[in-house]
């Protein structure tokens, strides 16, 4: 009894060993998780669609302007201020020629002003190419093309230019934010800045994050969509370009604004779902907490709970159905130990009979009990012998 005892203590120290969070908290934590995972995802794809909208919107824009110079731009102007015109001592030119079409793309950045249109021509060297007018030098000369300036593209897309409309193909978001970074902290961390920018030109050659043909670029003066087309003379051939650097700071606004309107809708949303959850897993949750405290119960030994609540249920589940299980189990158990305490006595009583006989047993085959027989006998006989002598006198 004592080594039943002590398995039975063991057992019970070990179904209430360890931590213990109840199903209803699981649940509560685990939406949690989901609803954190899915706010990041609307939160992605939300942001992901409104800067998909803007830059669809840039694009168009872009293209427009580019269209408009491209239909009113004084193309024998700008090619005989490039094969006579003349730079001053700052760069630029005070070619009359000059001033007017930079006034002419003046009026084309008032008309849109994120617009900061250039004009071009083919170089004498392969993948170079001079840059004739750049508006820039009337608002920023120092980030401006100088008048002629020989530029050599690294990207090849403003010489595809001169004989196609094209626009600038750009890392995919996440490739600019490592790039961008390791620019950040290229004099701090020089070696970690090279690493990073090595790991973004892997990311786009291996087309894990390969290009787009068309986005939004950022670099030390803002956010930028470029794009460029030929200029066509009356036969039809391209011997000019122009060239657009369009300024899209606002598909920052449009993406931080979206992240605040999903991010106040989570703060809305949240506490409410936090709530239905508690108040529908305690409605949910507490049959079980029931069914468990009564599992304790006749765990203990008390065989008089009562299951007629949690089986009896207007809509069964689950938990109705082990109730009514559990039910019959703890009715055999119950039986089954009633039997088995009838048949612990009654052994018991057989046991003490079995040891009574042998005792006695022990007793009567002693050699003191032989002895003392023998004795006995021996008295009998003596007074039976004493008492016939008297009747015969």
């Amino acid at each position: 009894m004592t080594n039943l005892a002590s398995v039975s203590e063991q057992r019970d120290a070990q179904v209430h060993a360890g931590r213990f969070l109840s199903i209803r908290w699981k649940v509560l934590l685990g939406a949690t998780v989901l609803f954190s995972l899915a706010y990041l995802i609307a939160l992605n794809g939300f942001t992901g669609i409104a800067v998909a909208a803007a830059e669809r919107q840039i694009q168009d824009d872009l293209t427009q302007t580019m269209e408009g110079i491209a239909a009113k731009v004084d193309l024998d102007k700008l090619l005989a201020l490039a094969a006579t015109g003349e730079p001053n001592a700052d760069g630029f030119s005070d070619d009359p020629r000059f001033v007017e079409i930079l006034d002419f793309l003046d009026g084309i950045h008032a008309a849109e002003p994120d617009a900061w249109p250039y004009l071009y021509i083919r170089g004498d060297k392969e993948n170079n190419i001079f840059a004739v007018v750049d508006l820039l030098a009337r608002y920023d000369p120092d980030a401006s093309f100088v008048f002629m300036d020989d530029y050599t593209s690294r990207s090849g897309y403003i010489l595809i230019g001169l004989s196609e409309r094209t626009y600038r193909a750009v890392d995919h978001p996440i490739v600019q934010d490592i790039k961008n970074y390791a620019a950040s902290i290229e004099e701090t961390a020089p070696w970690l800045a090279e690493r990073l920018s090595a790991f973004g030109v892997w990311l786009t050659e291996s087309n894990i994050l390969p290009l787009r043909e068309f986005g939004t670029y950022g670099d030390q003066f803002g956010r930028w969509a470029s794009g460029y087309q030929p200029l066509t003379n009356a036969a039809g051939e391209p011997v000019a370009a122009v060239g657009v650097d369009f300024q899209a700071d606002y598909v920052n606004t449009v993406r931080e604004r979206v992240r605040t309107d999903v991010r106040n809708a989570f703060l809305v949303v949240y506490p409410i779902m936090l709530g239905l959850l508690a108040v529908i897993t305690t409605l949910f949750t507490r049959p079980l907490r029931d069914l468990t405290a009564a599992a304790e119960r006749t765990g203990e030994g008390d065989y008089s709970v009562d299951f007629s609540d949690l089986r009896d249920q207007r809509l069964k589940d689950e938990i109705g159905v082990l109730a009514g299980v559990f039910e019959i189990m703890v009715d055999k158990v119950h039986k089954r130990e009633q039997s088995l305490k009838q048949q612990v006595a009654q052994l018991k009583i057989e046991i003490d009979e079995v040891k009574k006989q042998s005792e006695v047993a022990e007793i009567v085959e002693s050699d003191f009990f032989k002895d003392l027989k023998s004795r006995a006998s021996n008295l009998r006989t003596t007074r039976g012998g004493e008492k016939g002598e008297e009747s015969s006198k």
